[in-house]
């Protein structure tokens, strides 16, 4: 499992790319042009996204999107660019800077972003890739469950992963408030898409299917570790 089975697709090998790549480029229905990249864009009809990033040297990034529709206002703080044309953006959860716990999230974008977007807010669409979940059945099982089975924190949190997952990974907690099955016509492969109610409100979240041994209903409790992506929208006004 990867953040690419996450969404319906079956790239686990070099050689999976490769074979992926042309059609991808054939395919691609949007290009965003960065100030050195030029990304080709393609949306499954499940709404699972891949961005390819170009230069003149050929294939940069390859980078796995979801494109919900949960949107959040952050001070978007800091920014990391990488060399292949994504980036990790640091950010607070709120219109100000300092005012609860920071979030990193991996943006596929990153070269196309303006820079007077940091340093201000901005809404931000953000989708959490499941790698490691627990479900319960509801609020009364999560609150009851013994600490072996779960990360004894509040129903719902969110926060950084720190030193248990890395940059642009949190650790969730909160209340499915919607899934279902989709898939991805492009991989072959199926997917949940979820609604949680976690912490500063609805997050969108996808997981592979091998993640779960029952399918997630709404009104379960899920908890684990996600990679956390993001697209800037549009600065605050």
């Amino acid at each position: 499992m990867n953040h690419y089975t996450g969404i319906g697709l079956p790239l686990t090998e070099q050689a999976h790319f490769e074979t992926v790549l042309p059609r991808l480029l054939e395919e691609a229905q949007t290009l965003v042009q960065g100030s050195r990249l030029t990304y080709y864009v393609y949306t499954d009809s499940s709404m699972a996204q891949l961005w390819l990033g170009t230069d003149d040297q050929g294939v940069c990034s390859f980078e796995p999107f979801f494109q919900g529709q949960a949107q959040r206002l952050l001070y978007l703080d800091s920014i990391y660019p990488a060399d292949n044309g994504t980036a990790l953006i640091s950010a607070w959860p709120s219109e100000k800077r300092e005012a609860g716990r920071p979030l990193i999230f991996s943006v596929p974008d990153g070269d196309a972003l303006q820079e007077n977007q940091i340093g201000s807010c901005a809404w931000v669409l953000l989708a959490a890739f499941a790698e490691d979940v627990r479900l319960f059945a509801d609020q009364e099982a999560y609150m009851q469950a013994p600490a072996g089975e779960k990360m004894d924190w509040p129903l719902p949190d969110l926060r950084p992963a720190g030193q248990n997952g890395g940059e642009a990974y949190i650790l969730l907690t909160g209340t499915i408030t919607a899934s279902e099955r989709r898939l991805n016509e492009f991989g072959g492969l199926p997917f949940y898409r979820l609604s949680v109610a976690t912490e500063g409100g609805e997050l969108e979240a996808v997981a592979d299917m091998a993640l779960f041994r029952q399918p997630p209903q709404p009104g379960n409790v899920i908890q684990g570790l996600f990679w956390l992506s993001g697209r800037v929208l549009a600065e605050a006004v």
